[in-house]
């Protein structure tokens, strides 16, 4: 599909095309396009590869120890070909035992390249600033700067990290 709007879409389709061809200002040419459905099929193949873009519930881990109550989770991701960006809000409502690093998983787009590793960077609402490498082909490990764990009570992290697909 083209990813017309409905009502672009309804207007082409109208019995009569050329008062809709005038009224969108659609030339002859791209109006004979439209009309070809092997020539629809080719313009679909111009989109941009592999273009996607979403939220994901990331699952949150401590590296030691366990977190006892954390807030709504979020993850917001965009690929375009191999390229992925990944953004994580992880509110910490009561930090438990947890110790070390936070794991956060990544989105199920396919694996990672860990090599060379990317890396991501953040705060932390304390003011604290992050570190965030993407370890294994479907995780991140988030440190403070001084690889140390970022979380407290009451404190909310927040993490972007780029990386490519394998």
């Amino acid at each position: 599909t083209l990813g017309v709007s409905a009502y672009i879409q309804t207007l082409l389709n109208d019995a009569d095309a050329s008062s809709a061809q005038t009224t969108l200002g659609i030339s002859t040419f791209v109006k004979t396009l439209l009309d070809d459905a092997d020539a629809v099929a080719f313009l679909a193949t111009l989109s941009a590869p592999n273009y996607q873009e979403g939220t994901y519930t990331p699952a949150i881990t401590a590296s030691s120890g366990t977190f006892t109550t954390l807030g709504t989770v979020t993850g917001r991701f965009s690929r375009i070909g191999k390229l992925v960006n990944v953004s994580i809000s992880i509110p910490i409502t009561t930090n438990g035992t947890a110790a070390g690093g936070i794991i956060a998983t990544l989105p199920s787009l396919g694996n990672a390249q860990t090599t060379p590793q990317s890396v991501g960077s953040g705060r932390v609402s304390t003011g604290d600033a992050l570190a965030a490498p993407v370890f294994s082909t479907t995780q991140m490990l988030i440190v403070k700067y001084n690889n140390t764990h970022p979380g407290s009570d009451g404190a909310t992290v927040n993490v972007s990290v780029t990386y490519f697909l394998v």
